[in-house]
C-alpha cells in the first residue's frame, strides 16, 4: 500500500542499488534493484512493452516474450542452413564437402548497459510516451542508475 501511495502521489523514490561481482563465465559488475523497485519496473514494462515491441527488429531476442535462447538458436539455424544451402555446397577450391561459404559474427558490447546515454534514451522514450508522470518516473529510475555509476 505504501508503494501504491508513493506512486499515486509522485513521492516514490527508488532505493539504492546493490552492486556485486558475478564471475560466470566472465567477470561482470551487477547492480541490482531493491524488490519494491523491481515491482515498479515490471509495472512500467507491462505498459511500455506493447508500445515499443513493434519497433524492434524481428530477430532481436533479448528480454522479449517468446524470443529467448531457443528462438535465437532456431533463427541462427535457419540462416546457417540458408547460407550453406543445407550443406549442399558445390565443389569448392578446398575439395571439402563440409565447406560452407558464409560468416557468423558473435559479439558482446562491453559494459553495454553502463554506457547507455540516458539523455538519448529519454529522447527515444519521449517520442512514444507523452504522459508527464510516466516520464518523470522513468527519469527518477534512470537518475538512480546514474547515481550508482557515480558511486562506483
Amino acid at each position: 500500500m505504501a508503494l501504491h501511495y508513493e506512486l499515486k502521489y509522485q513521492t516514490y523514490s527508488p532505493r539504492e542499488l546493490v552492486t556485486f561481482v558475478l564471475r560466470d563465465p566472465k567477470t561482470r559488475v551487477i547492480s541490482k534493484s531493491d524488490f519494491r523497485d523491481r515491482i515498479v519496473h515490471h509495472a512500467i514494462v507491462n505498459i511500455f512493452e506493447p508500445i515499443f515491441e513493434k519497433t524492434f527488429i524481428y530477430d532481436s531476442c533479448a528480454n522479449r516474450i517468446g524470443k529467448g535462447n531457443l528462438f535465437g538458436l532456431k533463427r541462427f539455424d535457419k540462416f546457417k542452413r540458408k547460407v550453406s544451402r543445407n550443406g549442399l555446397i558445390a565443389k569448392n577450391k578446398f575439395r571439402d564437402n563440409n565447406y560452407v561459404a558464409g560468416y557468423c559474427l558473435k559479439a558482446d558490447i562491453k559494459h553495454y548497459f553502463q554506457e547507455v546515454d540516458h539523455e538519448i534514451l529519454m529522447k527515444i522514450i519521449q517520442r512514444k510516451i507523452v504522459d508527464s508522470k510516466a516520464l518523470k518516473l522513468i527519469e527518477k529510475i534512470n537518475a538512480n542508475f546514474g547515481a550508482q555509476r557515480e558511486r562506483e
